[in-house]
């Protein structure tokens, strides 16, 4: 930016993720620099796709600064956090006019700080004068919060994005491959030390309702039949999250079927 050149289609099929550990932004196909203007182009000559999500509004308007290439890293910031985009192109955004307050990331995933927010409010916004106009100062904002952040937590918080295979849960109960997730838990397999037997858990996120969690499990406990899941019992982790131990079951999930190739063998 520094040198007038904007890249102007930056999303997640351009940025390579290095061994380093640091990211490198490439093909500039799309890219506008000072020069275009004495060539006689305009903005609009070279635009990419703008049914893009990650395509900033102003083009259509023919017009691109620095702010643009922040205006679509706000987006892949947003899709990163919350694993879904904040809407399906621009001009949806345009006609939405200001980002909804309850599609702000820590709305959709309660475990993110508020300051998220607030990167969300100072790119994806349709007045580049609202924008932060330098990567810096979304770089600066970023890593000030984070230090701060990794300052006043605990060491031993523990969220349940945070689990992974390999982690006890309780001191008898190990955590073996994720089997499936939703918007307020995630399914394991896990081993029971004690019994060498393995079981399917669901383990809950901080935010699900406690007495929604015990009633789940009040509701089936008592359940015996072959063609439902038997429910072994439920608790609380060593990481605070509330749980449901259920029987394993060995085979296929019928979204296997409904989505992708795999059709009913008839």
């Amino acid at each position: 930016h520094s040198k007038n050149v904007f890249h102007r289609d930056v999303c997640p099929e351009n940025i390579y993720l290095l061994n380093s550990g640091t990211a490198a932004l490439a093909n500039f196909g799309h890219s506008w620099f000072s020069e275009h203007s004495d060539m006689h182009y305009t903005v609009a000559s070279i635009l990419p796709d703008e049914n893009s999500p990650y395509t900033p509004p102003e083009f259509a308007d023919d017009d691109v600064s620095s702010s643009s290439d922040l205006y679509s890293l706000g987006v892949i910031f947003y899709e990163l956090l919350t694993d879904k985009l904040p809407f399906q192109s621009t001009s949806t955004f345009r006609t939405l006019g200001l980002f909804p307050d309850n599609l702000l990331p820590s709305h959709i995933v309660k475990d993110l700080p508020e300051w998220t927010d607030d990167v969300v409010r100072h790119t994806i916004t349709l007045d580049q004068d609202q924008r932060w106009q330098e990567a810096d100062e979304l770089i600066d904002f970023i890593e000030s919060h984070l230090e701060s952040q990794n300052k006043t937590t605990p060491p031993n918080t523990t969220y349940l994005k945070d689990l992974k295979s390999g982690d006890n849960i309780t001191p008898e109960l190990v955590l073996y491959e994720e089997l499936g997730k939703g918007g307020f838990g995630r399914v394991f397999k896990a081993k029971h030390l004690i019994q060498n037997k393995f079981y399917a858990v669901k383990v809950f996120d901080k935010d699900a309702s406690v007495s929604e969690t015990i009633n789940e499990f009040k509701a089936l406990e008592d359940l015996n039949h072959d063609n439902i899941v038997k429910f072994v019992y439920n608790g609380k982790s060593n990481q605070g999250l509330f749980y449901t131990l259920m029987e394993l079951l060995d085979g296929e999930n019928l979204g296997s079927y409904t989505k992708g190739d795999l059709r009913l063998p008839i």
